[in-house]
């Protein structure tokens, strides 16, 4: 985009701190609901618009608007699935090997980065963007329904119902 590197660098804290509030808000606002779920159903249109538009749109400006909401939906979202997974985990064993598990599994992005984002697709990386776009809305959707899911199973069992019944 011809931004030297210092400038480059420099472009890059804005949205990070963005990112970062967001982070802190969500997390905290989700301890106050109670839902992880619905947290990250309202964080799924960020990573999802974000990603389409940097997968879609050439303006730096549009771009980096972009990049805001793609690193605030996608950054926020990983403490979000984290925190939901070891709420729903019993024992401190189990907790550590689901938290374990959970952010092996979320590292998986890194490498799929490394085979998605190559020289040749420079500078506008679009490949990567919609396979991001891809996983955002992968992501959006599986949540969708676990929320649902896990809502009416409480339902169940608020009504006396014991059941883990997924049929």
């Amino acid at each position: 985009m011809g931004y030297s590197g210092a400038n480059s660098q420099l472009l890059t804290v804005p949205p990070y701190t963005v990112s970062a509030l967001c982070c802190l808000g969500v997390s905290f606002l989700s301890d106050r609901v109670k839902s992880r779920g619905l947290m990250f159903s309202f964080l799924a249109p960020f990573i999802i618009t974000g990603f389409a538009m940097l997968g879609s749109v050439k303006g730096t400006g549009v771009r980096y608007l972009a990049v805001f909401l793609a690193t605030s939906g996608a950054f926020t979202a990983s403490p979000i699935l984290l925190a939901w997974s070891v709420d729903n985990a019993s024992g401190p064993a189990v907790r550590a090997t689901v938290a374990a598990y959970v952010v092996g599994t979320g590292n998986i992005g890194a490498l799929i980065a490394t085979w998605t984002s190559l020289k040749p697709d420079a500078p506008l990386y679009v490949r990567g963007h919609f396979i991001n776009l891809g996983g955002g809305i992968l992501m959006g959707l599986l949540v969708a329904f676990a929320t649902t899911r896990l809502s009416r199973e409480n339902v169940k069992r608020a009504r006396g119902n014991e059941t883990t019944d997924w049929n």
